[in-house]
């Protein structure tokens, strides 16, 4: 008899092990799609159309009710309601989604800004490298670099550098750069 159990303690635990598996490999941030039954009813007997709830990976539903956090339901707009109700449907759905475009512009800024800093950093680490070099050595590397970046990083070489390396440059592109 404790030979079964054991045997069956250890299928239970094997099989919630499995189970854990499984929802942890199932992606959080798709959305599913809940057919929630709403119990009014028209005085016929008969209920009223279902409503349709868009709820994330994260909400349960229990006895064919959606539960879900408030910011998670998106609700889907009735096909019964007039013009208007759908052009502020529309328009609150606009607005949303504007208020993601701004959130996700400002991250991007930001992302920029320290890739900026960043780059300002190496910029300063290669005109030091370059004012201890020889001007016709820094002329060459900087040949293989867009006309912007060069301009850069001679605005950061000592002067006395910056012209020695443009007189070793090719004339046309010396004065691409200056411009």
């Amino acid at each position: 008899m404790k030979p079964m159990l054991i045997y069956a303690g250890m299928f239970v635990a094997s099989l919630l092990v499995a189970i854990e598996i499984v929802l942890l490999l199932v992606p959080r941030d798709q959305e599913r799609t809940v057919v929630a039954l709403v119990p009014s009813h028209t005085g016929k007997g008969v209920p009223k159309a279902s409503r349709v709830l868009r709820i994330d990976s994260t909400t349960t539903s229990r006895d064919s009710v959606a539960v879900a956090t408030r910011d998670t339901v998106k609700k889907e707009p009735p096909a019964s309601i007039g013009l208007q109700d759908s052009i502020a449907h529309l328009n609150a759905t606009l607005k949303l989604e504007r208020q993601k475009v701004a959130s996700l512009t400002e991250r991007a800024v930001g992302d920029t800004t320290r890739h900026e800093l960043v780059g300002s950093k190496d910029m300063k680490i290669m005109a030091k490298l370059l004012d201890a070099m020889d001007a016709q050595g820094a002329a060459k590397i900087l040949q293989n670099l867009e006309d912007k970046h060069v301009k850069e990083i001679l605005l950061t070489v000592k002067k006395r550098q910056a012209g020695k390396i443009l007189s070793s440059l090719d004339p046309e592109r010396a004065a691409r750069i200056m411009r």
